[in-house]
């Protein structure tokens, strides 16, 4: 499901645009190049330019992934949300847009028939 629509400007390796779902909606969002101290820092900080100032959102890491295929690997938090969330920020082919996309994580299969025996058991 894509989340955010962003433009990639590559001179400055800067994403800008907006996260919009149906219950969490924020303009001017900009994935900024961090200045990492060791590898496992984020190579970009998630940040909302608002009225009242900037509000960080979450970080961002590059990956690749078992294909060969470049990405952002984002974690998104904040005090209104229940848990982090992850989405992936992938480049068009174009190279100057990308999209954020989430998709829910699935119990396995076996997993969801556990809990329902487990229910049928106690009911």
């Amino acid at each position: 499901m894509i989340i955010g629509s962003f433009s990639y400007d590559k001179a400055k390796d800067v994403y800008a645009g907006t996260i919009l779902s149906l219950n969490f909606g924020v303009q001017d969002v900009t994935f900024t190049p961090n200045a990492r101290a060791s590898e496992k820092e984020p190579d970009y900080r998630v940040v909302a330019e608002t009225p009242e100032g900037a509000i960080e959102l979450g970080a961002a890491w590059r990956r690749k992934s078992d294909k060969g295929n470049h990405f952002v690997s984002v974690s998104l938090d904040g005090p209104l949300l229940n848990r982090p969330f992850n989405a992936a920020l992938f480049l068009e082919e174009d190279g100057t847009t990308a999209s954020l996309v989430w998709n829910r994580v699935r119990a396995p299969r076996n997993t969801v028939a556990k809990v329902s025996e487990t229910e049928a058991a106690e009911a």
